[in-house]
């Protein structure tokens, strides 16, 4: 039982009045203390907290917090020693749990103004670590799996014992096997652990079964979808090495397809224990021809407004054409697309498409027609390309004299456009809408040429890069870095047009500034882009409560007119913070960027960004 001080506050001088007074018999007195089980906790406090995270002893102690100062309508909670003890046994539960078996609570509770404040008070003591890793195969060479699971465990001698690496150890062991063959292997494990000594050693006990191999492929569910279709996504054949990560990728290959709602891969004799393993794909088909819509809001495009129709599996073999409509303050486009997977191969496929589009800047508008035909390729899950060729026919309107008087050359005409499109994708991310880890990387060229019937002759490149690093108690760390160029040549050398210009500023780019606003500009103040950028981004994520982060960072950036100047002279920062809420369709965010060092045309040095997505 743990040891329980109660200190109660009660004034000596009332307890000599009283006793004066019954002995004097003139006034009757009668005194009741309310029971301690009745009394409302006031607060919970814990000291001596060094190796576990705090958070996780406070979720613990969620019986006795009491409501946070704006649930005023909420009653405090009410003490009882029952769960008291019920969490000094969670908490030294949770240190057994870390290795720590010796670790002691002192509870007191004290009695003050009618309430009870709780103060516990925690000696980790020191932690149990392991003394040896031994295994038993049941399989005469199985010598030849040790130093194999020695790499895969994150256990080792001198460490500390913890549960949930004993775990982890465990399945990563049988995931091994289940993936080279032995999917039936099991695997026992004992753990003894000598508090006295503060030691642990450990028996793993692993039975591999046969080598097992994978049997018939069966398909359910599917009524339109071919089923060459289908077996084009499988990663794996009749008869080859059993593996539970091919049957896992093979759901996923058939789900990304696009064609049914639900895709379900089981083997359906694993539980036997003999002979091959036959594999059965349940899916439940889409609709083939759908609409979506969509509706958002940005403080830069305002409304925007999103409807879209979809027709798969068009004319047959995984087909699909695409209907887009996109409408805001900054864009009205319409585009038409057309999917042929597998072509020339299993890992490409070619797009054709057609786009009319208006957009609207701050110092000109255009209006572009363009036809693309696209050729992509996946490499691997985190690596992909591609190469298009793109012809244009590109209206720009609506320029000031002051831009044309600063560009030096005429901009307001049709511009005829015949380019090449080249890009190399790695993410090894977690998510697309919302990464909590990993990387981005991306390499654009852009080559135009007259003797592919452009009307003018450029070089345009640039490279993107996106960290996310996960830090201590949820944090994350977030990074992007952007650099791009465009080199005219030929005859008309200086005429390349305000639509192949970069531009920056703005809620995904420097949040100090407002959209474009940021590098050179004409006489009027507004921005006219330029032949080189830089661009980055350092941002703290910082977990608030539940769905609630708070954010803060720092973003630069630094259009020049010449092509490949990225001088630090002369860069731009903004400094800020922002909210961030978790949604299904990504987070809502709200930022409020400042200032640093803004140029001559500044008049307001902060703005605020309201959209839906991180910046980067």
């Amino acid at each position: 039982m743990n040891p329980l001080k109660i200190i109660t506050s009660f004034p000596k001088i009332t307890v000599v009045f009283g006793i004066l007074f019954l002995f004097v018999g003139k006034i009757h007195f009668s005194f009741s203390q309310t029971p301690l089980e009745q009394k409302p906790v006031q607060s919970i406090r814990v000291i001596g907290v060094e190796k576990i995270p705090i958070k996780k002893i406070q979720k613990l102690l969620a019986g006795f917090q009491t409501p946070v100062f704006w649930k005023f309508w909420q009653s405090p909670p009410i003490y009882s020693q029952k769960k008291l003890d019920n969490i000094i046994e969670a908490i030294q539960q949770l240190y057994r749990q870390n290795g720590y078996y010796k670790t002691r609570l002192i509870p007191e509770v004290i009695l003050e103004g009618g309430g009870a404040k709780i103060l516990l008070k925690i000696k980790e003591g020191k932690p149990v670590k392991i003394q040896s890793l031994r295994y038993e195969i049941q399989d005469p060479k199985g010598e030849r799996w040790e130093d194999t699971f020695q790499e895969l465990v994150e256990l080792y001698p001198g460490s500390i014992f913890r549960i949930v690496d004993y775990e982890k150890s465990k399945t990563k062991i049988l995931e091994y096997l289940a993936n080279n063959g032995y999917p039936r292997a099991k695997l026992t494990g004992k753990v003894t652990v000598y508090e006295k000594n503060n030691r642990a050693t450990i028996l793993f006990t692993i039975d591999p079964g046969q080598f097992t191999r994978f049997g018939e492929i069966h398909l359910e569910g599917n009524k339109i979808i071919d089923s060459k279709i289908i077996f084009r996504e499988i990663t794996f054949t009749k008869d080859e090495p059993f593996s539970l990560a091919k049957v896992f990728q093979s759901q996923g290959n058939i789900f990304k397809l696009n064609f049914f709602r639900s895709v379900l891969v089981n083997p359906i004799n694993l539980a036997k224990g003999e002979g091959p393993i036959d594999v059965r794909i349940t899916l439940q088909e889409r609709k083939p021809r759908t609409i979506e819509t969509g509706l958002g809001y940005g403080t830069e495009d305002n409304l925007r407004f999103r409807l879209s129709g979809i027709y798969r599996n068009f004319l047959g073999r995984a087909r699909e054409i695409r209907f887009a409509l996109k409408l805001s303050s900054l864009i009205e486009e319409q585009n038409l697309s057309f999917k042929q997977p597998y072509f020339p191969d299993s890992t490409s496929a070619l797009r054709l498409k057609l786009t009319r589009k208006k957009d609207k800047f701050v110092s000109f508008n255009t209006l572009n027609i363009s036809n693309e035909t696209r050729l992509e390729k996946k490499f691997t899950p985190i690596f992909s390309s591609y190469l298009a060729h793109r012809l244009d026919s590109s209206k720009i309107y609506s320029i000031s004299e002051a831009t044309e008087k600063k560009l030096d050359f005429q901009q307001e005409k049709i511009y005829f456009l015949s380019y090449l499109q080249i890009g190399l994708l790695f993410n090894t991310s977690d998510s697309e809408l919302n990464p909590t880890i990993g990387n981005k990387f991306s390499l654009f060229f852009e080559p135009s040429f007259k003797t592919i019937g452009s009307e003018i002759s450029y070089i345009k490149g640039s490279i993107e890069y996106k960290n996310y690093s996960p830090l201590l108690k949820g944090v994350l760390l977030a990074s992007r870095l952007t650099i791009g160029t465009i080199q005219p040549f030929g005859i008309n050398e200086r005429t390349i047009p305000l639509f192949k210009r970069f531009f920056s500023g703005g809620t995904y780019s420097v949040r100090g500034y407002s959209y474009q606003e940021l590098g050179p500009k004409d006489e009027s103040g507004k921005p006219v882009g330029g032949n080189s950028l830089i661009e980055g981004n350092i941002e703290l994520r910082i977990p608030i409560k539940g769905r609630i982060w708070n954010v803060i960072f720092l973003d630069f950036g630094k259009v020049s007119l010449e092509s490949g100047r990225y001088s630090i002279n002369n860069w731009r920062y903004s400094v800020g913070t922002g909210i961030r809420y978790d949604t299904i369709v990504g987070p809502l965010r709200l930022d409020y960027g400042y200032l640093l060092n803004p140029d001559d045309f500044i008049k307001k040095r902060y703005r605020i960004h309201l959209n839906i997505g991180q910046a980067f």
